[in-house]
């Protein structure tokens, strides 16, 4: 009996390995089983699934994400540095909504780095969403935006930008600073050594906004919000036209979060792009 148990054990093992090299059976979907159900939904919906170690490395950002309290508060969350193109445009909060990006005009992409703007071609991508009517989280007075960028430029590119009467705006370094607006018609402006890394502008409240580079908090201006715009949010482009050469790699749109909650997103998300070598932090 136990000869018999052995060689069905064989037999099962040797039909599904070929099972696997014929395609019919992918060793990630076998894997898959292991993951949580927030980044099943991603994972169900990719057109070429990672190799199953990036696989179980993305599942561990959206549980860490889960547990740190950041993935809650995303509307959107673009884990751009994805194994193909089509499956770097999700918004994997709602994979299979309506708000998944459209690279507008065919931004270069790269195996798990991400999209790269040009400013000489006017290349972009657009978010499909709408901040002002299609918003969950982010509201008028209690706001996060954040980008991961892999090139160090100092300029005026936006990375995320959005003009109808009042800006979001985002830029990892320009004239040596941060900068950013969100809801209003100010701006926050920073010293910063560089633009590599997640760059982090969160509206604390009506009055405030809070500027992090890397997961650290390093400046808080009085800048009044006024009014949510009500268009389309652009990415590698503002809304009037200054497009981006960067590489983005991570992008995050949401409502308020704490001090913690984005150092520990910084955490989370350098550590999945560190293991697939495109962390610059």
């Amino acid at each position: 009996m136990r000869k018999l148990l052995i060689l069905f054990g064989l037999l099962f093992t040797f039909a599904l390995s070929q099972a696997q090299q014929l395609g019919i059976i992918a060793s990630q979907d076998i894997a898959a089983a292991g993951y949580c159900a927030e980044y099943q939904a991603v994972y169900d919906l990719l057109d070429a699934k990672p190799e199953a170690d990036t696989a179980a490395a993305q599942n561990d950002l959206v549980e860490a994400g889960i547990a740190h309290g950041w993935w809650a508060k995303g509307d959107l969350i673009y884990v751009t540095a994805q194994r193909t193109q089509a499956g770097a445009l999700l918004n994997w909060p709602n994979p299979s909504g309506d708000d998944n990006i459209t690279n507008t005009t065919d931004c270069a992409f790269t195996k798990y780095q991400g999209f790269t703007g040009a400013s000489v071609t006017s290349e972009y991508m657009v978010a499909n969403w709408n901040p002002s009517s299609e918003s969950v989280n982010f509201t008028l007075n209690e706001a996060t935006i954040s980008a991961y960028t892999r090139i160090d430029i100092n300029a005026a590119e936006v990375i995320l930008g959005c003009f109808s009467t009042n800006y979001i705006t985002l830029i990892p370094r320009n004239a040596g600073s941060l900068q950013g607006r969100l809801n209003d018609l100010g701006t926050i402006d920073k010293a910063t050594a560089n633009s590599l890394g997640l760059s982090t502008v969160v509206r604390i409240n009506s009055t405030t906004l809070r500027a992090f580079k890397n997961g650290t908090p390093f400046l808080d201006v009085t800048v009044n919000s006024t009014a949510i715009p009500n268009t389309g949010l652009n990415i590698l482009k503002s809304q009037t036209g200054s497009f981006s050469n960067n590489q983005v790699s991570f992008i995050y749109i949401g409502g308020l979060l704490s001090n913690t909650e984005v150092s520990d997103m910084n955490t989370d998300v350098e550590t999945y792009l560190d293991f697939v070598g495109a962390g610059v932090e």
